[in-house]
């Protein structure tokens, strides 16, 4: 790729200041650039006009688009600036460079020029998500409810990331040392608090510990009250995941679940429309394998439960948060 090129002699040349035109529209200059931190750029000229609104900045999986005044040629431009985020990041990077010089090279004179640029990013994001068969929303919800429990129900001062089971297929989501917890989650907003079970062992206790169950309804909307992104920044400052293992058990659950910063936009917020903690005892709605014939002519097993009727299990454990240390 002629841009990639361009790019690669701008880096060995190591001058920061240096730019090279690499296209032209009707908004003037397209320009590869580096960064002072080292970093691929694409700088659009916009407008002369530095009062324009400008579009929010965008942040998305490989680069950041911004809006900054600069000294480009004969004086101060809006210019849109679009910078790789790491050297991980390049090949996508390159891409969506590559599509902007095309779209804006072809481009009729916009009245509304400073727009131009975010709607041929959005258009990108948008078609890429259409093709990606990564996100699965069910799963995406399961990671959701996973990390409410960590932020909103777990003691953070004695959390280990090993307690996370669920992203390393350990026998429940949560196991601690004397009961482990199995979350599940569900956007059905109105009937039955109804929850799939996928495998036999998910409601049966562990030898020596308790199981609790926790369960969420959320509602997923670009009006939700809780924001995705934010949930996953706080469980990611906890001390649990400064370091290793925690980083690669809270990474592992992001990308099996198809998180990353250009999500559905439905997915991006949420309100939690209901939370319980049951404890799993005898007379809960499940199935054990004392329930059901030892055959292995079963494979697999999945069922539903309705926890409507399920208020007698509900767990004193609310008052405080629950320390999987104990």
């Amino acid at each position: 790729m002629e841009l990639e090129k361009t790019w690669l002699e701008l880096l060995q040349a190591a001058n920061h200041q240096a730019g090279r035109p690499v296209g032209m529209w009707p908004g003037g200059l397209i320009l590869a650039t580096i960064s002072l931190r080292g970093k691929p750029q694409l700088v659009i000229q916009i407008s002369r006009d530095e009062n324009i609104l400008k579009p929010a900045s965008i942040e998305a999986a490989g680069f950041t688009l911004e809006y900054e005044n600069l000294i480009v040629g004969q004086g101060p431009y809006v210019c849109a600036v679009l910078e790789s985020k790491g050297d991980e990041d390049l090949e996508m990077f390159y891409a969506v460079c590559q599509h902007l010089v095309q779209e804006l090279s072809q481009r009729a004179p916009d009245p509304a020029p400073h727009l131009a640029v975010e709607t041929i990013i959005r258009e990108w994001l948008a078609y890429w998500r259409t093709l990606t068969h990564s996100f699965s929303a069910s799963t995406f919800i399961g990671l959701v409810g996973e990390l409410l429990a960590i932020d909103r129900w777990l003691d953070h001062d004695n959390f280990k990331s090993e307690f996370w089971q669920g992203p390393l297929g350990g026998p429940h989501d949560f196991c601690g040392h004397r009961f482990d917890i199995e979350v599940k989650a569900t956007s059905n907003r109105v009937g039955p608090l109804t929850h799939e079970i996928t495998s036999i062992d998910q409601l049966e206790e562990r030898e020596n510990r308790k199981l609790k169950l926790l369960s969420f309804r959320l509602g997923f909307s670009t009006a939700g009250a809780s924001s995705v992104h934010q949930l996953v920044e706080r469980v990611g400052t906890l001390a649990a995941f400064q370091e290793e293992p925690g980083k690669t058990v809270l990474s592992k659950a992001l990308a099996d679940a198809g998180y990353s910063q250009d999500l559905p936009e439905k997915y991006e917020n949420f309100d939690v429309w209901s939370e319980s903690l049951f404890d799993i005892e005898a007379g809960f709605p499940r199935l054990t394998r004392l329930t059901i014939p030892d055959d292995n002519r079963i494979l697999n097993l999945n069922y539903s439960i309705d926890l409507s009727g399920c208020d007698a299990f509900k767990s004193s454990d609310v008052v405080r948060r629950l320390n999987l240390g104990e």
